[in-house]
């Protein structure tokens, strides 16, 4: 399972090799309003009116390490991207763990993903506030 660091998380621009994204997005809160996920046969992704965002099926389980402990990567990374709410996120990745069980090359266990969802709710609410 491959494993990425944290410090690859970026509040202020794009992060390359994390994901395929499409475009860069300029207004913060329009992508809020319009930010939902689809989950596909690719894996999940979020379309905004200026590009895609997405993530594929066998990248979903990466791991990173928060305050020394092992955490699902994705959903981390999205709490920290401000354009995207993580509710929302949390719901189709889910979902997206469930339809794509196998692919990402681990049984996914839900301490795991509870812990993860719990991490990442951490950082969106410490996400600074555009506006």
């Amino acid at each position: 399972m491959l494993r990425l660091p944290i410090e690859s998380v970026s509040r202020s621009g794009p992060v390359t090799n994390l994901g395929r994204r499409v475009a860069k997005y300029a207004g913060v809160e329009d992508a809020m309003e319009k930010d939902h996920w689809i989950v596909d046969d690719f894996g999940m992704h979020s379309e905004m009116r200026d590009g895609t965002f997405e993530i594929e099926a066998h990248r979903l389980a990466e791991l990173t390490s928060v305050e020394e402990r092992d955490i699902l990567y994705w959903p981390v990374y999205i709490a920290s991207e401000t354009r995207f709410d993580i509710e929302r996120f949390l719901e189709a990745y889910q979902g997206a763990l469930v339809k794509h069980a196998g692919r990402y090359g681990a049984v996914m266990d839900p301490l795991l993903l509870a812990e993860s969802a719990e991490a990442a709710r951490n950082i969106w609410g410490e996400r600074p506030v555009c506006g």
